[in-house]
């Protein structure tokens, strides 16, 4: 028996499947395999680039761990030997000009044009203080001798920042110089202690 439309009656379904041709419904299983098999595959691949993302940090970190070990010993050295530096920077000011005049009295020459350049404040609390100034007529061993003096400070830090040599003669040994010094302090300090 069959209603007018066609469709048989008794145990029939009126779904979307019942309405498709035995073709069609292979084609939708097929596509539905299709889309599951693709889901399940992309989730298998996103789960594996995390695995592997989590497989690398594990990596480092135990490449860290491994460094720490081996090499522990070289960081504390040089933790200390930057601990050692830094604690060379004085909180007191060091009159350069001062400075200079002494070293060159006893290198017995003349330091001219000595100009003080404008207190530079830097990072993690320092100031770098520098004086620009030349010397006329010396020999080289004055000179260096004259600079290991002032680099050789033994309660502050003194380094030559710029220096420009010039020989105003091809037959003499004498030399034109402009230096610039600078020196750092720690002047928070300095007020702390006040």
């Amino acid at each position: 028996m069959s209603d007018p439309k066609g469709v048989p009656l008794g145990g029939h379904s009126h779904g979307f499947v019942a309405r498709l041709q035995p073709r069609e419904r292979t084609l939708v299983l097929a596509f539905v395999v299709a889309a599951f098999v693709t889901a399940l595959a992309l989730l298998f691949f996103f789960r594996g680039m995390k695995l592997d993302e989590l497989e690398d940090g594990v990596s480092d970190l135990r490449a860290g761990i491994e460094l720490a070990y081996s090499q522990g010993g070289v960081y504390q050295r040089k933790a200390a030997q930057k601990q050692q530096r830094e604690s060379k920077i004085s909180s007191e000011s060091l009159l350069l000009t001062t400075a200079v005049e002494e070293a060159a009295q006893q290198i017995g020459i003349s330091a001219r044009n000595q100009q003080l350049l404008q207190p530079v404040d830097l990072k993690d609390g320092l100031r770098k203080n520098a004086v620009e100034f030349d010397l006329r007529g010396v020999t080289l061993e004055q000179l260096v001798d004259f600079v290991a003096k002032l680099e050789s400070n033994p309660t502050h830090v003194v380094l030559t920042e710029n220096l420009l040599v010039r020989s105003p003669s091809s037959t003499e040994d004498r030399l034109n110089v402009d230096l610039t010094l600078a020196t750092w302090e720690r002047p928070e300090q300095q007020e702390g202690k006040e």
